[in-house]
């Protein structure tokens, strides 16, 4: 089951001991193991495979592809992403990666006092957007 911030459920319950799960149930001496990669597509009735001999305790699932053992897939977590937020220069006030003459038009639109308790082109922090604000814009430049 996947939870958001606020303890709701946003996907599941799936795998093992979940509604629909039909292999079987949770035991001591088995692991249940998602065969597939993981997306916001698994459902109940996902490949999941109830006889697995050993577990990757946290890292990707493996499992043999041919009955020999020949081929061994792993799950790739690409689709995933890489769950790092991307973060911006304060003085790129436009996020566009850049700090350019966008990031100064945004500033001199903002110029004047601060009404909000949240002024991000206030960059000295004078609570009031002006000229310092836009000579630190043209320093990171």
């Amino acid at each position: 089951t996947i939870k958001d911030a606020s303890e709701t459920v946003v996907a599941g319950p799936f795998g093992e001991g979940s509604v629909g799960y039909f292999l079987g149930s949770v035991g001591t001496d088995d692991v249940c193991r998602l065969e597939e990669n993981p997306s916001a597509h698994i459902s109940q009735v996902s490949d999941f495979d109830d006889t697995a001999r050993f577990s990757t305790f946290g890292a990707p699932n493996q499992w043999a592809q041919c009955p020999d053992d020949s081929v061994v897939i792993s799950q790739d977590f690409s689709a995933l992403g890489d769950g790092v937020c991307q973060m911006f220069a304060p003085a790129d006030l436009d996020h566009s990666g850049v700090i350019d003459s966008g990031d100064i038009g945004i500033c001199l639109l903002d110029s004047g006092p601060c009404s909000d308790p949240v002024c991000p082109s206030d960059l000295d922090g004078s609570r009031e957007v002006d000229a310092g604000d836009v000579g630190i814009i043209l320093l990171e430049m």
